[in-house]
């Protein structure tokens, strides 16, 4: 069963849906929100500033897209990635999989950490990262900077 980076269960067919509809909640809130897409910290993984940007309305590939959604995504996405190097975040990861069982469209944002070196430096370190942060990453203290960065995201991206 998956869990929030709380250690609560998520029970939710699609986990965007769940969150579109306001019957769950990612950690801290939504960050921001656009026309067509919507900006969370992950609801999984406890890496602080570890963004997901979803549609908010349930499609599966990029190409499903229409004009107005795509010049609006990349619009909102080069904004969250900016609010994230205003924070620090001098690189990150960009994973999109249209693969995915329990969500939608939907991209991860993933700072790029020197903690994560020890897993390799190409796309494939992601999911090892992803793995660790959910085992040995969900202190109060780690939990206090992923909803910490939510704010500072948030605020920066509120102007």
């Amino acid at each position: 069963m998956q869990q929030d980076i709380h250690g609560n269960p998520i029970e939710a067919k699609c986990i965007a849906c769940a969150i579109n509809d306001g019957s769950l909640e990612a950690p801290g809130g939504t960050v921001a929100e656009s026309s067509h897409f919507r900006l969370e910290q992950d609801i999984e993984v406890p890496i602080p500033g570890f963004l997901v940007l979803a549609s908010r309305r349930h499609f599966y590939a990029f190409d499903e897209m229409t004009a107005d959604e795509r010049a609006d995504y990349v619009d909102f996405l080069a904004k969250a990635r900016g609010a994230l190097r205003q924070l620090g975040v001098a690189q990150a990861y960009f994973v999109l999989e249209e693969d995915t069982e329990n969500s939608h469209f939907h991209l991860w944002i993933v700072p790029k950490y020197d903690w994560m070196a020890q897993f390799g430096k190409k796309v494939a370190s992601v999911r090892p990262a992803m793995e660790y942060a959910k085992r040995e990453l969900k202190t109060e203290e780690n939990l206090e900077r992923v909803h910490a960065m939510v704010e500072e995201v948030r605020t920066l991206l509120a102007v």
